[in-house]
């Protein structure tokens, strides 16, 4: 590692970093797929879960791309990643998208 950069130590035994409110992430999720024209499906799971599926199809794809995220452990990054993704909505024209959130 290099002398410039210094561990913290701080996620010993679990994450200990920034944390977030995933309800209303997945909200923003959900408004800004909406408001730009995908598909949403929500997949339940059990009677407290859903997953969300969003999904975009171009008339001629010539790239599929697939996302999946969630919270995995405390690590809020990936479901942060999507929703700016998903607010700037700033994709390939020609690709077919799917997009699973947990």
């Amino acid at each position: 590692m290099s002398h410039s950069v210094q561990r913290l130590g701080r996620n010993q035994g679990g994450y200990r970093g920034e944390t977030i409110d995933i309800h209303q992430v997945l909200r923003d999720d959900l408004g800004a797929a909406g408001q730009f024209g995908w598909q949403i499906e929500e997949l339940p799971v059990s009677d407290n879960l859903d997953l969300l599926a969003f999904c975009r199809v171009v008339q001629a794809p010539r790239k599929k791309l697939y996302i999946s995220t969630g919270i995995h452990g405390d690590e809020p990054a990936g479901p942060l990643a999507v929703r700016q993704l998903l607010r700037e909505n700033d994709w390939p024209d020609d690709a077919d998208i799917w997009i699973c959130l947990a």
